[in-house]
């Protein structure tokens, strides 16, 4: 109040009401998101040891660090997106930017994943980390996780469509079981074919 600075709210009914319809579509929906990518180390912890654990971990991180270009996509092609959703043809130009964009960034990468991937893991965190078959189990998953949320923020960029939070809770449901029925049998690799 000192330096003059007075709130002033601004909007309106429709905007609110946006708003809160939008909130949970969200909210929720990035909580069963984040719980994909957690659950599966809970799952191998419980089922095969805190040993697993770290070297899932380790093979995870490689694939987790390039995840980046999907949220850095999505936050600059959203508000351009959302400027005319009613636009048909200019949302699906940006769209399509943004799923070659992701595309371009991640094949490459999955090609690395699956090629050297265990070269890598062993480069960064030693060799007793490297697991067979990790990695090739992960190899899709960034190209599959970056359609699936450029995809989701699109929609959730033109308004709150409740199929972004049925398709994330689906994904979660989907995720555990196959972890449930195939990390007893296959270990930390099918964890990985699991989250992919």
């Amino acid at each position: 109040r000192g330096a003059g600075v007075r709130m002033r709210v601004r909007g309106s009914r429709p905007e609110a009401r946006m708003i809160l319809e939008a909130a949970p579509v969200m909210g929720l929906g990035a909580v069963a998101a984040m719980g994909m990518f957690r659950i599966d180390a809970a799952l191998i912890g419980m089922i095969l040891g805190t040993t697993a654990v770290g070297v899932y971990g380790a093979g995870y991180r490689i694939f987790e660090t390039v995840l980046f270009v999907s949220w850095t996509l999505a936050r600059a092609y959203v508000p351009v997106i959302a400027s005319r959703p009613d636009d048909t043809e200019h949302v699906r130009l940006w769209a399509q930017r943004s799923l070659v964009v992701v595309a371009a960034v991640y094949v490459p990468y999955g090609v690395l994943l699956a090629t050297r991937g265990d070269d890598l893991v062993g480069l960064l965190f030693g060799p007793e980390y490297v697991h067979r078959g990790l990695l090739w189990g992960l190899a899709v998953a960034p190209l599959l996780f970056g359609v699936s949320y450029l995809a989701s923020t699109v929609l959730l960029a033109l308004r709150p469509d409740p199929v972004v939070l049925v398709g994330s809770v689906a994904a979660l449901v989907v995720n555990i079981g196959l972890n449930l029925w195939l990390i007893p049998v296959w270990g930390i690799t099918a964890a990985a074919v699991a989250t992919s």
